[in-house]
């Protein structure tokens, strides 16, 4: 049986961790030489932006799409941005920390507020999440001052 391979993938991580703190390189991500259409896409942890990619990149991905694939520093198994090369789209998690707005809306972005679809039953739950938050920021804390401890 003979299986056709037509897709070409890359693999990155744009942005790390540090003992200096969070830096990334999204800046970086499109070719500077090609003119891409670039979505940024907002909303806050757990909205779904990063499967939203993976389910867009699927669907190119089947069309024998070449596709650059930006993986989470913190979550390997989460998408922070991708480029369809042949579509000259980039799509890119433009969240904290690794803020990203449109630079020339609707000409060379768009931004797409994935937070404009939760259900507004998820206020039941604002205490418990804003708890889990406070908690992140203090682990994140942590992390930086053991990295730092490293250098």
């Amino acid at each position: 049986m003979n299986i056709i391979k037509c897709m070409k993938e890359r693999n990155y991580f744009c942005a790390s961790n540090t003992g200096n703190g969070f830096v990334n390189y999204f800046d970086s991500i499109m070719d500077v030489n090609r003119p891409y259409f670039r979505y940024v896409i907002k909303g806050g942890s757990g909205t779904g932006k990063s499967t939203f990619m993976k389910n867009i990149a699927k669907y190119f991905s089947d069309k024998c799409e070449n596709i650059e694939y930006f993986y989470c520093s913190s979550d390997p198994k989460s998408l922070d941005g991708l480029n369809l090369v042949n579509e000259n789209i980039s799509i890119v998690d433009g969240t904290s920390p690794h803020v990203i707005d449109a630079s020339v809306p609707m000409v060379c972005d768009k931004i797409i507020n994935v937070g404009e679809f939760i259900s507004s039953d998820v206020a039941k739950h604002s205490n418990e999440i804003l708890s889990i938050i406070d908690e992140k920021k203090k682990i994140y804390n942590n992390l930086y001052k053991y990295l730092n401890a490293g250098k």
